[in-house]
């Protein structure tokens, strides 16, 4: 590598290098002040370390999607994702809890600029926690289609989302799309939702707790 003996990138290099194979350098070890940091710096690499994925796994989100609060919790996780990860929002209405009983769309958004996980413009969501989400999401896009509630379909995206895996997802919005019906139709499920919950991680954390869980290297208590 060319690293000069005692230089500041030489000492970095063998630091990193003890660091990654769990060492500490002899340095720090002889060090008092260093030894008092320890604890604090191992918690913080702990917390930068489970950053860097989501506590929540997909395998998670399809055993929850079993039990009883998931069908009225779902649209809480998605608006949370939503004001986590959008800076331009303009409606967000994702009614969650006895909620989602009423009629029409399980979600109405309007951003200014979309991501990767929400279309810009306008969008509809329909949500379903249930076994078959290919036969949920078939039967929400055909009632929308016939009763948009309002919505220009040509100006409004048709989203579904499920914590199920559904593989044949990107298939059934390929042939979704070619009806030119809606301005674009996506699918998130448990899949999509780890990644989306790997980029919201107070998120991720808020939803963890629920489920039971306590990250590892996260003190204190909840937030939103």
């Amino acid at each position: 590598l060319k690293l000069e003996p005692q230089s500041a990138e030489w000492n970095t290099f063998f630091d990193l290098a003890a660091a990654e194979t769990g060492r500490i350098p002899a340095q720090m070890r002889g060090s008092p002040a260093v030894r008092e940091q320890l604890p604090g710096i191992f918690r913080t690499l702990r917390t930068e370390r489970a950053r860097q994925t989501p506590w929540v796994k997909s395998v998670d989100l399809e055993f929850w999607a079993a039990l009883y609060d998931a069908p009225g919790m779902l649209p809480q996780l998605v608006r949370r994702l939503v004001h986590a990860t959008v800076d331009s929002l303009i409606r967000v209405d994702f009614p969650a809890g006895e909620g989602v009983q009423r009629r029409g769309w399980d979600g109405i958004l309007e951003v200014q600029r979309g991501t990767p996980f929400v279309p810009a413009g306008l969008s509809g969501w329909e949500m379903g926690t249930g076994k078959d989400p290919a036969g949920k999401a078939e039967k929400d896009f055909r009632n929308r289609v016939k009763n948009p509630c309002g919505l220009d379909k040509s100006q409004t995206s048709f989203v579904f989302v499920t914590p199920r895996k559904w593989e044949q997802k990107d298939k059934w919005c390929a042939e979704k799309k070619k009806l030119g019906i809606w301005r674009d139709v996506r699918v998130h499920d448990s899949a999509n939702i780890e990644q989306w919950l790997e980029i919201a991680p107070r998120v991720d954390l808020w939803f963890a707790r629920h489920l039971g869980r306590r990250p590892e290297g996260i003190m204190g208590g909840g937030g939103s």
